[in-house]
């Protein structure tokens, strides 16, 4: 199946899977009429290949979204957040550290102390690289007995130097911290494959999906998955699972349910094809951020590519009882009506 009939497979699914919901609420059709109609759709869905195929083609054909696995952009953020140790700064080599510094400031070889700090040219030992053209004996009897006004290490005085050392040592601490801090537990929502296997050193993943293709995925639907329970994972991710409920109010559901299970200071990330935030009557990421807001969760980090939009929320205080209904936030003729409804 090429690219373009994978699409085609995924948008009718996605169509499908809409009437389906909108049927089964439209209070205008009688009960026979409502079965009926929800039969036919089923039926056509099967033929497809039901939900075997989306997930198939889903898998197969994630150059729909530019062949980008979200869970790289998710262990990323948790290392920017200090959830996760960063893997460790390696000193380049004089000349590799030249040509850096060159590239970057125009070819003037001297650096800046913000640029020595990330390419470690200060260790712990005080020894400088070549690249700051200072005497290392010098620098470090300066540094000792505390005459550190005047003496410029390339663009930054002694003083600034060691300020960086010490926020290198102190970054440095804080990552064997987390080297020996508790495995995180994480939700993934929706999952097609097992995609955090290569962090099970620090992330215990509990991989869930409505019909798993995997061993080591659970079947379960979220919005029954661990009723009564609450703050049970440190992250939560939904990769393109709001936009596969048909119904707005169920989108809902699921956003709500997914934070109740976020712990307090816990993160939730949600990934959304771009168009439904981007170039929807009803949904925008201001509104999007304005919901989260309401369950009390801040964004920290959002980010957008080609076709996907991401986001990265912190739960910080229990949610309000505010409510979001189908509003139309923006018009156009070529819009689309994907919209999640907060009840």
């Amino acid at each position: 199946m090429d690219v373009d009939a994978r699409k085609l497979v995924i948008s009718r699914l996605h169509q499908l899977n809409k009437a389906r919901h909108a049927t089964q609420s439209d209070k205008q059709l009688s009960k026979a009429q409502r079965e009926a109609q929800v039969k036919t759709i089923k039926q056509e869905i099967k033929e497809i290949g039901g939900l075997n195929a989306y997930q198939h083609v889903s898998k197969t054909s994630e150059s729909r979204y530019g062949n980008f696995n979200s869970a790289k952009w998710v262990i990323q953020q948790l290392k920017e957040l200090d959830i996760l140790p960063k893997q460790k700064t390696k000193v380049g080599s004089p000349r590799e550290n030249e040509q850096i510094i060159q590239e970057q400031n125009n070819g003037e070889k001297y650096c800046t102390m913000s640029q020595a700090s990330e390419l470690a040219c200060v260790n712990k030992d005080l020894k400088t690289n070549p690249n700051l053209q200072i005497d290392d004996k010098y620098f470090k009897d300066n540094v000792e007995s505390g005459n550190i006004q005047n003496i410029k290490v390339a663009n930054a005085t002694v003083g600034e130097a060691w300020a960086s050392l010490q926020a290198v040592e102190a970054d440095e601490a804080r990552q064997q911290d987390l080297k020996t801090s508790s495995v995180i537990e994480l939700l993934d929502v929706g999952a097609l494959d097992l995609n955090y296997t290569a962090y099970t050193k620090h992330i215990h993943c509990t991989s869930v999906d409505l019909n798993p293709q995997k061993p080591g995925i659970i079947k379960a639907d979220l919005l029954e998955y661990r009723l009564g329970e609450s703050s049970v994972f440190d992250v939560v991710v939904l990769s393109l699972v709001l936009n596969f409920a048909g119904d707005p109010a169920v989108r809902g559901d699921i956003l709500k349910r997914a934070v109740e299970l976020t712990k307090l200071n816990g993160h939730l990330v949600i990934v959304l094809p771009l168009a439904c935030v981007k170039n929807s009557r009803y949904l925008t990421e201001t509104r999007l951020n304005e919901m989260l807001d309401s369950l009390g969760c801040s964004v920290i980090n959002s980010h957008q590519s080609k076709k996907l939009a991401f986001c990265i929320a912190c739960k910080q205080s229990p949610a309000q009882s505010k409510s979001f209904p189908k509003t139309e936030v923006a018009n156009g003729t070529h819009h689309n009506n994907f919209c999640i409804v907060l009840q």
